[in-house]
């Protein structure tokens, strides 16, 4: 779809398995629009994968300023993509579940370290009920980054999502050995740089109105917000 004067990041539209809260591609893929006239040409569609975590660094980028050199910082600017149509500045992108990293997308590849199992609504609410935690503020989230719902794959799964977006059809990793050691390395070098930020859904941050609440059955909560406080 091209909407007048609308840059649009469209995804192959076919069926994805999974949703929000798994790494298969139901959970992570999400077509994107740009729209800035007069800067953005119009009527163009862009296959090339980017981040949410992008957004940040393009807004420096656009203003001209320059990102911080004290921390780490994920995304990349955009800008290229956007107003030249040039190629992402991701090399990979990393999805995790907690501090785990699921699977790695590379070009038209990705690859499953651990894959986890695609639940129904009602199955996943049976799931969390028993096993949610409850903070200081009543809030509750459940994960499945863990334990018999999660298959670790060794060798790990390989899809071509340009071919096959529904994750259906793993490639045979022995006959694309080069695209398994490409990832492991990136893979490597990633873990190298990783340093561990502090985690804004803590205690210590719980009185931010970002927390997402609520979204069941993920999480359920009990907290009341008002423009001062919890409550």
């Amino acid at each position: 779809m091209v909407l007048n004067g609308v840059q649009y990041f469209q995804p192959v539209v076919s069926y994805v398995q999974g949703s929000k809260g798994v790494t298969w591609e139901g959970g992570v893929r999400v077509p994107s629009i740009a729209w800035w006239p007069g800067t953005i040409p119009a009527d163009v569609t862009n296959h090339e994968v980017i981040s949410s975590m992008d957004l940040f660094s393009l807004a420096v980028d656009l203003a001209g300023g320059s990102l911080p050199t004290d921390r780490i910082i994920d995304g990349r600017s955009i800008k290229e993509v956007l107003l030249h149509g040039g190629r992402s500045p991701h090399q990979a992108l990393f999805h995790y579940c907690g501090k785990r990293i699921m699977a790695v997308r590379h070009g038209r590849y990705k690859m499953h370290y651990h894959t986890q199992e695609v639940l129904t609504d009602e199955a996943l609410s049976a799931l969390c009920r028993p096993r949610r935690v409850q903070n200081r503020m009543g809030t509750f989230h459940c994960g499945v980054c863990f334990g018999a719902y999660v298959t670790t794959h060794d060798p790990p799964l390989l899809f071509d999502l340009d071919e096959d977006p529904e994750e259906a059809y793993p490639l045979p990793v022995e006959e694309h050995a080069e695209i398994v050691y490409e990832v492991d390395h990136l893979v490597s070098e990633h873990q190298a740089g990783m340093a561990h930020g502090l985690p804004l859904f803590i205690d210590e941050y719980m009185g931010s109105p970002v927390i997402p609440c609520c979204n069941p059955p993920y999480c359920c909560c009990r907290a009341k917000y008002d423009s001062k406080n919890w409550f």
